[in-house]
């Protein structure tokens, strides 16, 4: 029998600790998560803030409650732990008694990134990374009545809360560092929904990047100034090395936790999975760090079994990721033009449209499609847009990704 301590009650931790006791229903499982909330989904967040999601407890996956009476795991909200004693096999939770392990989980997640702006402390300024963060926005909006507001970062939490503020009547604006929404998508591809967001109010200032946060005005690299009674900062999220760093334990390339196949760290009692842990890229074979949910709990899956004497392995991340806003879907899977430059790997590809299903049924929708494949023909990324069927074909083509299918073969 062993005790197994997981550090974080997020996605990965609450699948890891589940999957532990199918597999041994002896081990004492203790979840240490430092919010009030277990297994919070994060990217059904701004959906509440519009009403979409109308209850903020639909958010949340279960309570330790249920998880101590369905699997007998003791949760603890609201337990921080400050620091992992290696040599003592135990950890310091805040304000509370040292607790031992024989197995340690690091399932922490990462932070949403505040950048070193001037005026971002202010009180009109806001992150989002828990329901708190989403409460206080609500009220601001309630109490406040903005008219406008600015969205720093255009990756996919900023252009979802882009979309929901707009749903409450707000005019918004977001700014974004690089040329393009979207960091999975190409230029090419992404300009479709440029104008489309366009047409839908939204203001767009790319290529552009934020230098202060005044009473009434953001000011833009350029020199530019944008009126707001508002800001949400969604400029990505970090790894939050703290407790890695105090532990001594091996930090990757890439910044995150480094892991070998069965997600153990450099200390072989210790494991990591989530937003802090260095993966391989499944197209470049480069260390990364790939912030995803559905990542996540395959990597807590992996150490599960591990511990339960399962010879299971975690490889490459492919990395997909889609989004819907308003009407319109973007996907994408595999790698894009600009992670393929970097890594140095040549390519070819191809842009077409074709409708969702057959052009004389009714709804059917035009879909803008991109294929990234080498010199063979081998499929490297994908990429589609549109108000139809979108997550069908990125189902597809990620499946053939992974399975090294050639693009010459998918008329087959």
């Amino acid at each position: 029998m062993m005790k197994i301590a997981i550090v974080g009650g997020g996605a990965a931790g609450t699948a890891c600790a589940t999957r532990l006791r199918r597999l041994n229903e002896n081990d004492e499982i203790v979840i240490f998560e430092k919010s009030g909330k277990l297994a919070l989904s994060n990217c059904g967040l701004p959906y509440l803030l519009s009403g979409i999601v109308e209850d903020g407890k639909a958010l949340i996956g279960t309570t330790p409650e249920q998880m101590k009476q369905k699997y007998n795991i003791d949760c603890r909200l609201n337990a921080e732990v400050e620091f992992i004693n290696r040599k003592d096999k135990s950890v310091t939770v805040k304000g509370r008694e040292p607790e031992s392990y024989d197995k340690l989980i690091i399932a922490t997640g990462a932070y949403q990134l505040r950048p070193d702006i001037n005026g971002i402390l202010g009180e009109q300024i806001f992150t989002v990374n828990n329901l708190e963060s989403i409460y206080k926005i609500k009220d601001f909006v309630k109490y406040n009545q903005p008219r406008n507001v600015v969205v720093a970062g255009g990756g996919y939490t900023g252009v979802e809360m882009a979309e929901n503020l707009m749903r409450l009547g707000l005019k918004v604006s977001i700014v974004e560092a690089s040329p393009h929404l979207l960091p999975g998508l190409d230029y090419d591809m992404a300009a479709t929904l440029h104008n489309y967001l366009r047409g839908k109010g939204l203001r767009l200032y790319l290529n552009r990047r934020l230098t202060d946060f005044g009473d009434s005005r953001v000011t833009l690299d350029n020199g530019l100034t944008i009126e707001y009674d508002m800001a949400v900062v969604a400029t990505g999220v970090r790894p939050d090395p703290k407790l890695t760093i105090m532990s001594d334990l091996e930090i990757g390339k890439s910044g995150g936790i480094k892991v070998d196949e069965h997600m153990q760290t450099s200390d072989k009692d210790i494991y990591a999975a989530g937003d802090d842990v260095e993966v391989t890229d499944f197209i470049t074979r480069q260390p990364v760090r790939m912030a995803q949910a559905g990542l996540a709990v395959k990597e807590a899956k992996v150490i599960a079994d591990h511990l339960g004497g399962l010879d299971s392995r975690f490889e490459y991340a492919l990395g997909t990721s889609i989004i819907k806003v308003f009407e319109m879907t973007a996907a994408s899977a595999g790698a894009n033009e600009e992670k393929l430059k970097k890594a140095g790997i040549s390519y070819k590809h191809f842009n077409l449209y074709g409708f969702d299903h057959s052009a004389y049924m009714p709804d059917n929708e035009l879909l803008l499609l991109k294929l990234l494949f080498d010199a063979d023909g081998k499929i490297l990324g994908a990429q589609a847009i549109g108000r139809g069927n979108v997550s069908k074909r990125i189902d597809i083509l990620a499946l053939a990704i992974q399975n090294g299918m050639h693009a010459a073969g998918l008329e087959n």
